[in-house]
């Protein structure tokens, strides 16, 4: 209970699974018995459908996965930085004021 209630916000991660979603509802409820608010809900591993809806922001798996090649976003791509910069935004309330590379308006239009 300290570490929530000494914080100026609070956010949770979790998965896009099922699983994922489960866990944040009762993390939302041993929350609200403590009386803190939820600011912000990330989910990690998050493909094209989203399972956990009220996703304030949604980080892709990573195609790196050795921890030699880490960091996975450096150098940024137009996926995976923008949504870990998302990411921090949401938990953070703020603006990075970050740009990424742009695949291009076709490609852009091609993903929709």
């Amino acid at each position: 209970m300290a570490a929530v209630s000494a914080t100026e916000r609070v956010a949770v991660v979790t998965p896009d699974t099922p699983r994922g979603g489960d866990a944040l509802v009762r993390t939302q409820g041993r929350l609200a018995d403590l009386g803190i608010d939820l600011d912000a809900v990330v989910a990690n591993f998050a493909g094209k459908g989203s399972l956990v809806g009220e996703a304030d922001a949604r980080v892709p798996e990573s195609p790196t996965t050795a921890p030699a090649a880490a960091p996975a976003c450096c150098p940024p791509d137009e996926t995976f930085a923008p949504a870990v910069a998302d990411a921090a935004e949401a938990a953070l309330d703020t603006s990075l004021a970050l740009d990424f590379p742009d695949s291009g308006r076709i490609d852009r239009l091609l993903d929709r």
